[in-house]
């Protein structure tokens, strides 16, 4: 019989919890708003372009989005107010997945004999970067911060949407 050690779990604040999937909410709509570009750039069906996109990371739709202004126009550099935006998108995406990609578990440094945390504590998470510079990391959140990093995604968002779907 195989007997597994049980650990101490800290129960994240409903608010963390909630901050947490307002990120990833705020993401989701971004990456659709990012699809419904490439549609109106290429005149490619919504659903061909799902296809092609969705095993992709965002770096691939921000190079792909490039591609097809420059197709527009081949001789122009990308102007600069876009090569800001997609800058800032990609600062977001790196918060973003400090967030959604975190593995939300026993807090550090210590948990001050708490079986809950509150919004105002900080939420501990580890890292597991992609790209593999460091093994792991982590990272720190209040639920404001948290909260905080998804208005920013949801106003890179509309940024996004009054350039490529007016």
């Amino acid at each position: 019989m195989n007997r597994r050690a049980k650990t101490k779990e800290i129960t994240l604040s409903p608010s963390h919890l909630q901050a947490i999937g307002k990120v990833a909410s705020e993401w989701a709509a971004l990456e659709f708003s990012f699809q419904w570009a490439m549609v109106k750039m290429s005149q490619v069906p919504y659903d061909k372009v799902v296809a092609f996109t969705s095993p992709s990371p965002m770096n691939v739709w921000l190079d792909i989005l490039t591609n097809l202004m420059r197709l527009q126009a081949p001789d122009a550099d990308l102007p600069k107010p876009m090569s800001i935006l997609f800058e800032k998108i990609r600062e977001a995406q790196k918060n973003r997945n400090d967030i959604v990609h975190a593995v939300w578990m026993i807090q550090f440094p210590k948990d001050w004999g708490k079986d809950r945390l509150y919004a105002t504590d900080k939420a501990y998470g580890i890292i597991f970067p992609k790209k593999m510079k460091k093994l792991m990391d982590k990272r720190a959140f209040t639920a404001a911060e948290m909260r905080a990093i998804a208005r920013d995604i949801h106003q890179l968002a509309d940024e996004f949407r009054d350039r490529f779907l007016k």
